[in-house]
């Protein structure tokens, strides 16, 4: 997967996010509003207009859409996911979350995304040449989510690798400083004043 700046690879995948959420077919009496404020640019208002959407789903896909062009990943994510609270096998909602948490780096979530997208039925009716098309882009994304959950999980093991380390360096730290605690105490003798006298000034 090319390394990409997140405004940049925002861009690239916001392309998609709207192709899913164009999907949802003709407007419903409820987002109409929604959709004149999102084509006219007014991001701001749609977002607020999306409460008056009654279904769950189509809103956090609406909700979703705003805030990744907007810029807002993490929100944009968010939205998401509270849209697959209500309806976990929305097939928007799991590509749009799928799409975002690989640009965001959350390889594992993206991972559990993709998979439950690629384990849905086909939709009924669907052609031959959209099945293909369907199933490639569900491939590429499993497979990006894929590689960006091993640079994860390969962070993580750096992660646990470095905190070894940096333990084992404190006790060592730890360690020596008791041994030079030690060496710097006055002997004491075994019964007498030796060990005082060698404290003492002289005179």
């Amino acid at each position: 997967m090319p390394i990409w700046s997140v405004p940049e690879r925002a861009c690239r995948w916001c392309a998609s996010a709207a192709l899913v959420l164009g999907a949802v077919g003709p407007a419903h009496a409820d987002e109409a509003e929604v959709r004149e404020l999102s084509d006219t640019g007014r991001y701001g208002a749609a977002l607020a207009a999306t409460e008056g959407i009654a279904d769950p789903g189509l809103r956090a896909e609406w909700r979703f859409h705003l805030l990744y062009a907007g810029g807002d990943l993490p929100g944009a994510l968010g939205a998401a996911r509270e849209g697959l609270d209500a309806a976990p096998w929305n097939p928007g909602l799991l590509s749009n979350a799928a799409h975002c948490a690989t640009v965001l780096g959350l390889g594992a979530e993206a991972l559990d995304f993709a998979r439950r997208l690629a384990a849905l039925p086909p939709p009924e009716g669907e052609t031959p040449d959209a099945a293909a098309g369907r199933e490639g882009r569900d491939r590429r994304l499993l497979k990006a989510a894929e590689r960006v959950a091993a640079l994860e999980a390969a962070g993580e093991r750096g992660r646990r690798h470095a905190r070894i380390v940096a333990l084992g360096g404190l006790a060592a730290s730890l360690a020596a400083m008791v041994l030079l605690a030690r060496g710097t105490r006055t002997p004491r003798s075994s019964g007498g004043t030796a060990g005082r006298d060698a404290a003492r000034p002289a005179g």
